[in-house]
C-alpha cells in the first residue's frame, strides 16, 4: 500500500513523497530510519485495488499456495540459497498477484529487521497461528528449512481430509437439485396443460390430483410469505449460531446426531492431535502446545470447552490423560494411548499415531455414511417424483376411459 508523508528533516526541511509499506506503522518506521525526525502527515494514498483484495476466495491466496510456496522456500534454503535470495526468486516466479504481494511484504518486513517467524505474523489472514508458532521454534534450532517442510505436510493433511468431506457431500446435494429441478419443471410446464385439459371435459378430479393443486396453488398464493418466513428463520438461526450458548446448544446437537455426530469428533480430536503432534516435534513446550492446539484445533464450542478445561489442568500439573479421563468427551482408547505416551515420554507419537488412526476411521465413517445417505435419497426423490407423475396420469387415464 501507498502512503503520503509530509516529514520534516534535521536540515529545517519540509519534504514531501510516497511511501510504500504494508501497514501505517511501517511507513513511519520506514521514514524514520530514512532520517526524517518527525512524521508530520502520513495519508493512505488511495489506489487501484486488484482483484485478489476483491474476489479473495477466488484470486486470493489459497491452502495449496501456502504449501508449495513453504515448500520451494524450504528446498531453496536447503541447497544453501539465503533466506532472502530465495524469497526474491520466488516472488519473481510467482505467478498469481496475491501471492507476489504477500512475499514482497515478507520480504519488506526482513529488510526491517524482523525475523521471518514474525514476517509471516503480519499475514494472519494467509498463515495460521500453528504456522508461525512452528517456524518461530525452527528458527531458534537453525533448521527453518524442516519446520518448513513440517508444516506444508500438516497443512495438506487438512486440506485432503477438508476435501474429503466435501466431496462426500457433493453427490447428496447435486441428486437433490436435479431433483428439485426435475419437479419444478413438471409442476410449472406440463402440469398446467394436463389439469386444463382434465377441466374442459369437466370431469371430478382425483384426490392426488387435488392434493397436488392444492400445495401448488398454496405456494402461489403465499409465494413471498414463503421466502420472507424462510429469511427470517435463516437469520434467526444464525443470530443463534453466533450466541454462545446458541452455539454450544447447535455443536452439542450434532455431535448427538447419528454416525455424523461420530465423524464430526473424530475429526476435531484428529486435528488436536495432529497439530500437537506438529508442534511438539518443532520443540514447543507442552503448555504453549495446547494454547495453539485449542485455538487452531476445533471450531466446535463443546470440543473447544473440554480442550480448555484440559489446557487449564495441564498447567495444574495434572498432565493429560489423568484430566481427559475424567471428561466423557475423550473416547478410552484417546485418554490410554496418551497415557502410556506420557509414561514412555514418547507423547509426539502418541499424538501421531491418534491422529493417523482418527483421520482413517473418520473416512471408513464418511463412507458408511455416504451409504446410509444414497438409498434414503433416492427413496424420498422417488415418493416425490412418484407423487407428481401420478397426479398428472391418474386423469390422463380418466380421460382415455371417458373418450372410450
Amino acid at each position: 500500500m501507498f502512503y503520503k508523508y509530509q516529514a520534516y528533516k534535521a536540515q529545517n526541511q519540509i519534504l514531501e513523497g510516497v511511501i510504500e509499506a504494508i501497514s501505517e506503522k511501517t511507513a513511519e518506521e520506514a521514514l524514520y530510519q530514512a532520517g526524517y525526525k518527525y512524521v508530520l502527515n502520513l495519508t493512505a494514498k488511495p489506489t487501484g485495488r486488484s482483484l485478489h483484495e476483491y474476489v479473495p476466495s477466488i484470486f486470493g491466496i489459497k491452502t495449496p499456495d501456502v504449501i508449495d510456496f513453504s515448500r520451494q522456500l524450504a528446498a531453496f534454503i536447503e541447497s544453501g540459497t539465503s533466506l532472502i535470495s530465495a524469497l526474491e526468486m520466488l516472488e519473481q516466479q510467482a505467478s498469481k498477484a496475491a501471492l507476489k504481494a504477500m512475499i514482497t511484504g515478507l520480504l519488506f518486513q526482513l529488510e526491517q529487521g524482523s525475523s521471518f517467524s514474525q514476517a509471516v505474523q503480519a499475514f494472519p489472514e494467509v498463515f495460521p497461528n500453528s504456522y508461525w508458532q512452528v517456524i518461530q521454534s525452527s528458527e531458534k534450532t537453525g533448521d527453518l528449512e524442516k519446520g518448513l517442510l513440517q508444516i506444508a505436510d500438516y497443512l495438506e493433511r487438512r486440506m485432503i481430509t477438508a476435501d474429503k468431506i466435501k466431496k462426500a457431500l457433493a453427490y447428496p446435494i447435486f441428486v437433490i437439485c436435479l431433483a428439485v429441478g426435475v419437479v419444478i419443471l413438471l409442476v410449472t410446464t406440463v402440469f398446467p396443460s394436463i389439469v386444463k385439459l382434465f377441466e374442459s371435459y369437466q370431469t371430478a378430479l382425483p384426490p392426488i390430483t387435488v392434493l397436488a393443486l392444492n400445495i401448488i396453488n398454496f405456494i402461489s398464493v403465499y409465494k413471498f410469505h414463503i421466502l420472507i418466513g424462510a429469511i427470517i428463520l435463516t437469520l434467526l438461526l444464525i443470530i443463534l449460531n453466533r450466541l454462545p450458548a446458541g452455539k454450544l446448544l447447535t455443536d452439542r446437537l450434532i455431535l448427538k446426531l447419528p454416525v455424523l455426530g461420530t465423524v464430526v469428533l473424530q475429526h476435531h480430536l484428529g486435528l488436536f492431535c495432529r497439530t500437537a503432534c506438529l508442534l511438539s516435534r518443532a520443540g514447543l513446550p507442552l503448555p504453549n502446545i495446547m494454547d495453539v492446539a485449542v485455538q487452531s484445533a476445533s471450531s466446535n464450542s463443546l470440543v473447544k470447552r473440554s480442550l480448555d478445561t484440559l489446557k487449564d489442568r495441564l498447567l495444574q500439573g495434572e498432565g493429560l490423560s489423568a484430566p481427559m479421563a475424567k471428561d466423557k468427551l475423550f473416547p478410552a482408547m484417546m485418554v490410554r494411548m496418551i497415557a502410556v505416551s506420557e509414561r514412555t515420554g514418547t507423547l509426539d507419537a502418541g499424538l501421531a499415531t491418534l491422529a493417523d488412526y482418527y483421520k482413517d476411521h473418520s473416512n471408513k465413517k464418511i463412507q458408511s455414511l455416504i451409504v446410509m445417505i444414497e438409498p434414503a435419497l433416492t427413496v424420498c426423490i422417488g415418493i416425490g417424483i412418484a407423487f407428481v407423475m401420478l397426479s398428472m396420469i391418474i386423469p390422463i387415464y380418466r380421460i382415455m376411459g371417458g373418450m372410450h
